[in-house]
């Protein structure tokens, strides 16, 4: 992967969350792009710091680079010719999978060749735009090609300002694309029910859609209705990310009835802050009726030790669970995890941080863990305790 960095640009991402929460989201958002194109593709890493022109970045690219990320390079300035240049290096270099292109203040120069390379079917499988402010003009530029190329399966939208026109623009696109995409990330935009609703008409007839990001959109309880419907359809999807989407406990009810009849096995619904206790209610029920979750993120999401309680009842006949992330949710000393960790062999990682706890509730859970871990029939590999009460010495016991 050949990976071109800017420097000294100061970045800014839309979001109607605390800067703490934010930062913690862009960090995992990053996270989770980097898994992904490592998944995508393997390759030999090359950095370039601070390049100053798209051309310094082609020059570095070889017969064995799979992928070129440019991080944070400023490309507003750079001419046709340039950016022509490299649509016509792309479609040539076989090899080259992945392109990614957040933080770049892309111009209309760059979006044509962009789009022109992925109109000549270049072997491009996954494009990221994250992180540029997008108007409906540069969606219809990107999505120009997007429908005749069969190789492309992974499109990032992440922060790029869409509202429902755009995706309205994006769902015409894949219903004439006829591989569909494996994955879609629309995570911090403007997104409404009006959206997802253009969309869902159009991926419920996908046979290839494995997940998808709608986190941080205001689609409210229609939106989670929509999607409801989606999920009923026997698809192929694994992973639906939807943190923050402004639904009430109604809206969380249709969504988990869907859910319920899906094969999803991750699923995120952190930071959805309005989530009350009938809605922790029903997303419990709705757990306990998923035979394929491995990974729950309900972090940010104000259960406290009554909503945990309930979530943890729910969660004992899941033997699929491989991951728990609590993060921030409000509970205290008063719950304890000894029983649900040994009912749960296959669960290998536990995120508690930022949550009320003390050295006492530390210590039961220690000698809990040393009963329940002795056989040796356990996968849990870690806990995550950070920002709790809990003394540094205790938590590196733990």
């Amino acid at each position: 992967m050949t990976q071109c960095y800017g420097s000294n640009r100061s970045l800014t991402r839309p979001s109607a969350v605390s800067p703490f929460h934010l930062w913690r989201s862009q960090k995992y958002k990053l996270f989770q792009l980097s898994l992904w194109i490592l998944f995508i593709v393997s390759s030999t890493a090359l950095n370039i710091h601070s390049p100053a022109s798209l051309s310094e970045c082609l020059n570095t690219v070889d017969a064995n680079s799979q992928g070129i990320s440019f991080v944070g390079v400023d490309l507003r300035w750079e001419d046709r010719a340039i950016t022509d240049a490299f649509a016509s290096m792309v479609i040539q270099h076989a090899n080259l999978t992945v392109l990614s292109f957040s933080h770049t203040y892309l111009n209309t120069n760059m979006l044509h060749s962009i789009s022109t390379l992925v109109r000549n079917n270049a072997p491009i499988q996954a494009l990221d735009f994250s992180y540029n402010v997008l108007d409906n003009s540069s969606i219809g530029l990107i999505l120009e090609g997007v429908e005749s190329n069969f190789h492309l399966v992974s499109l990032q939208l992440m922060g790029c300002s869409l509202d429902d026109d755009a995706v309205s623009a994006l769902a015409s696109a894949l219903k004439n694309k006829p591989n569909g995409f494996q994955r879609l990330n629309l995570y911090n935009n403007h997104i409404t029910d009006i959206g997802v609703e253009k969309l869902v008409s159009v991926v419920k007839l996908s046979e290839s859609l494995e997940e998808i990001d709608l986190g941080m959109n205001p689609i409210g309880d229609n939106g989670a209705i929509a999607l409801s419907e989606f999920l009923h359809k026997d698809t192929v999807l694994r992973s639906f990310r939807l943190s923050s989407i402004q639904a009430s406990a109604s809206g969380f009810h249709e969504l988990i009835t869907g859910l319920m009849m899906s094969s999803v096995e991750h699923v995120d619904l952190s930071k959805n802050v309005n989530m009350g206790y009938l809605a922790i209610q029903a997303v419990g029920m709705g757990l306990a009726m998923m035979k394929n979750l491995a990974h729950l993120d309900l972090s940010l999401c104000p259960l406290g030790d009554e909503g945990t309680a309930y979530v943890q009842s729910s969660l004992q006949i899941c033997p699929t669970l491989r991951s728990l992330a609590l993060v921030d949710t409000g509970i205290t000393a008063n719950t304890s995890f000894a029983v649900f960790i040994s009912e749960h062999r296959k669960l290998s990682r536990l995120d508690l941080s930022h949550n009320h706890f003390d050295d006492a509730w530390c210590t039961h859970l220690l000698y809990s863990l040393e009963q329940t871990l002795c056989n040796g029939e356990h996968q849990l590999k870690n806990i995550q305790l950070t920002n709790t009460q809990i003394g540094t010495s205790c938590r590196q016991k733990v």
